[in-house]
């Protein structure tokens, strides 16, 4: 079965050489899922490794390292409650571990696995919609997950995963401010490139949790400062990019205080080294919820001749951007 597995997944190297971004995510998040499920630890690691070293990227500028922890962490269903699954999957994890002691592949993913049995208990909804029962296990599976950090924290230097994991323990703990910028700070020092912390901060910074929309301005801010060397202004536009998607949808420029002259800056700087179609159709819609016309049309005119229909959700929103930018109109495939 490995060995047949090995095979799957080196056929599967130039599909996603030539695919496009999401299907390139896509191939990722499920090969390293079958390898986890069928105990494949040694191409694990390997694949891994290969992320992490290379600092490998998708054509959109998304770190490879990122998708092969989401596509592993996506298999702990959280509404499964039955002890026995949990423990099959962290014994899973630790068998993984034995592998190779020096990777830190394994016990990242018995930390998601923790993470999300303590997201069993308190389930999804509202601090008020949970039940009081449920609080204690909910704590102690979140503060099981941040000792096994500590007690593993020879790899916060060298895979970003551990402060990342430990980013998302601390808004899960409503760690002060002080604090979450303490441990922020140190992260972005070592690891300034990796954008999934900085994401990490958007998620304690939403309103619903332990910020406001001025302070995710504050953050995004300082974003550039920490990254400038690597993506010039381009984080900024990312980081935005990311709270439309957890916070403020289409309404970014109307809610958030985002200011689009910095975002435009961002942008330019992301298309200039990463000019993939994803990006493009991303930052087309953003001009255009920015009302602005020459930089819709400009983003436009680079579109291949179908537009990425998940981006634009309807022909309707595609063909009025597109008439923004005095472009003739047209419409979805």
């Amino acid at each position: 079965m490995r060995f047949a597995l090995r095979i799957i997944f080196i056929l599967l190297l130039p599909i996603v050489a030539n695919a496009s971004e999401l299907q390139v995510r896509e191939e990722i998040e499920n090969s390293v899922k079958a390898l986890f499920i069928s105990e494949n630890f040694e191409l694990l690691n390997s694949t891994g490794s290969s992320y992490l070293t290379n600092q490998e990227r998708t054509s959109s500028g998304l770190w490879k390292l990122t998708l092969f922890y989401v596509g592993i962490a996506s298999i702990p269903n959280s509404k499964v409650i039955d002890p026995e699954y949990w423990s099959s999957l962290k014994d899973k994890a630790i068998r993984w571990s034995k592998v190779d002691k020096n990777a830190s592949f394994a016990h990242m993913v018995y930390v998601d696995i923790l993470i999300s049995e303590a997201w069993m208990y308190r389930g999804g909804g509202v601090a008020s919609s949970v039940r009081k029962e449920d609080w204690q296990p909910f704590r102690e599976k979140i503060e099981e997950a941040r000792q096994y950090l500590l007690n593993h924290d020879q790899y916060k230097n060298t895979d970003p995963r551990w402060y990342e994991k430990m980013l998302t323990i601390a808004k899960a703990q409503s760690w002060s401010t002080e604090q979450f910028y303490t441990l922020l700070d140190e992260a972005l020092s070592v690891h300034p490139k990796y954008y999934e912390l900085y994401f990490r901060a958007i998620n304690y910074l939403q309103p619903k949790w332990h910020g406001s929309a001025e302070e995710i301005e504050v953050f995004a801010t300082y974003a550039i400062e920490k990254s400038q060397a690597y993506e010039g202004h381009g984080m900024y536009a990312r980081i935005y990019w990311y709270v439309s998607q957890v916070e403020y949808g289409m309404a970014l420029f109307t809610e958030s205080v985002a200011r689009w002259e910095q975002m435009r800056l961002g942008i330019e700087d992301v298309i200039k080294k990463y000019p993939d179609q994803w990006n493009i159709n991303n930052f087309a819609l953003f001009a255009c919820l920015a009302g602005d016309n020459e930089m819709t049309e400009k983003l436009m005119s680079m579109l291949n001749d179908r537009p990425i229909i998940s981006v634009w959700k309807s022909g309707k929103l595609y063909d009025y951007c597109e008439s923004l930018g005095d472009k003739k109109a047209s419409r979805l495939g």
